[in-house]
């Protein structure tokens, strides 16, 4: 359900994704002036809003697949950047080893590079959007958890 609002004209709809022009069209009285679409207001129901913004995310970055291979381009990066690290450091025994250590990542300048799209504002992340780390944190244990569950349960969680 969407409610829509134009003036002190107030609407309940059932279709939460109308769009503006659709509102618009039927906010027009059939003897009157048209209603222009950025003057209406559509407002989902709140246990709506999420598969709203799932709908627009698949519209404009991709589909749930083309996400996951993104999703796991990162976390590859980001093992094989930590496994550089770990690897250097694990050798290291003065100051100058850590450094090395760090500018021997080969992912470094794409990591610097990323840091300051983020400063800049050329890049934002989800998790940043969504409240930083503190926020999705129990959402990521949470379904690490249930996932974690249902892998030990085996077959027989089925």
């Amino acid at each position: 359900m969407a409610i829509i609002k134009h003036g002190t004209t107030t609407l309940y709809v059932d279709d939460p994704y109308i769009t503006p022009e659709q509102a618009a069209a039927m906010l027009t009285p059939p003897d009157g002036p048209p209603v222009d679409p950025a003057q209406v207001t559509i407002t989902p129901e709140p246990h709506e809003v999420r598969e709203i913004v799932r709908r627009a995310i698949h519209a404009k970055a991709g589909d749930a697949e083309s996400l996951l291979g993104t999703t796991a381009d990162a976390a590859q990066i980001a093992l094989v950047t930590l496994a550089e690290l770990l690897s250097a450091l694990e050798t290291a025994q003065s100051l100058a080893d850590v450094r090395a250590a760090v500018t021997g990542c080969t992912a470094l300048a794409a990591l610097k590079q990323l840091l300051a799209d983020r400063q800049a504002g050329a890049c934002k992340l989800p998790y940043e959007v969504k409240g930083g780390a503190d926020a999705v944190m129990p959402e990521i244990e949470q379904r690490a958890t249930i996932a974690a569950d249902a892998i030990k349960a085996g077959p027989k969680a089925v």
